[in-house]
């Protein structure tokens, strides 16, 4: 089920205008998705046109919030509302409001904390051998793995900047997805890691090295052995292979994927996506050469 408090549940589905037999389905189902994962039976996505499903694998029995207007035949359970982003990202808020991480945080007795730092007492792990410096934060919900050194000012686990409209308001959405940050890592000062969202964690990948204010959004996965320049910035939900170079200030956009052994020039904008061992430069970066 979504929620196992049914009074406060039926409240806001009722108060987002959705009927009984709407409210049971919901009541139900086992968790909302977003479309960048793939979609299991009993889970809850939206759709805003019809050309958004071309291209996606739909349970039979996942559950899709869809425009009235649309008029065409479905192959699984439609929930037909007039604003399904509205209508989701309400759900969805009120679900994540009502989590609470509880779990203590653990962190072995051989790290190394520095001054002003601040650690949640909730859901942080933080293994052996790991350095954090001065002024550092660290929100629930982040696991820093054995002999990673991260650098003073940083944050990690703040929340992303996904703004939608809901039934609380225009407002940013919670962030609770989590942070993983792998063995060997070295962050250095002034980076932001935000946290995952929804199911979709952020991770960073073992041996990567991060300069100086570098911006990692929600729910990106950096792999492993990246070297990562002062101030790059990467969008939610980018993924990288392994051994790959960002230059100095280059962007990543959402989304983008960046296969193994890339070289992203300084100053670029990476649009899309980039394949094994390919330089990359310019704003946009267009492909230059093969890296050897």
């Amino acid at each position: 089920m979504l929620y196992s408090n049914f009074s406060e549940f039926n409240e806001i589905c009722r108060a987002l205008g959705l009927k009984d037999v709407t409210i049971t389905k919901l009541q139900n189902a086992k968790k909302l998705q977003l479309l960048d994962t793939p979609l299991k039976n009993g889970s809850v996505a939206y759709v805003e046109a019809k050309k958004m499903l071309s291209d996606i694998n739909i349970p039979k029995r996942a559950y899709i919030f869809v425009r009235e207007e649309d008029s065409y035949e479905y192959k699984f359970s439609a929930i037909i509302v007039k604003k399904p982003s509205f209508v989701f990202w309400s759900l969805y808020e009120f679900l994540e409001r009502a989590k609470k991480l509880h779990s203590k945080s653990i962190i072995n007795p051989n790290c190394v904390i520095g001054n002003n730092t601040s650690i949640s007492k909730t859901g942080v792990i933080i293994e052996d051998d790991v350095i954090i410096d001065d002024n550092v934060i660290i929100k629930e919900g982040v696991v820093i793995k054995k002999g990673t050194k991260i650098g003073p000012g940083c944050v990690i686990g703040s929340n992303g900047l996904e703004v939608k409209d809901t039934i609380f308001g225009k407002i940013i959405i919670s962030h609770k997805g989590g942070v993983v940050i792998n063995e060997n890592v070295e962050m250095g000062a002034l980076c932001t890691i935000n946290q995952g969202i929804g199911e979709k964690m952020t991770q960073i990948g073992s041996d990567t090295k991060l300069d100086c204010g570098v911006h990692i959004a929600h729910s990106c996965s950096i792999g492993s052995e990246n070297i990562i320049t002062a101030n790059v910035t990467f969008g939610g939900s980018v993924l990288t292979g392994s051994n790959v170079f960002f230059g100095l200030n280059a962007t990543i956009r959402n989304g983008v994927k960046l296969a193994d052994g890339c070289f992203v020039g300084a100053g670029s904008v990476v649009t899309k996506d980039v394949k094994k061992n390919a330089l990359v430069f310019g704003c946009p970066a267009k492909f230059i050469r093969k890296v050897e």
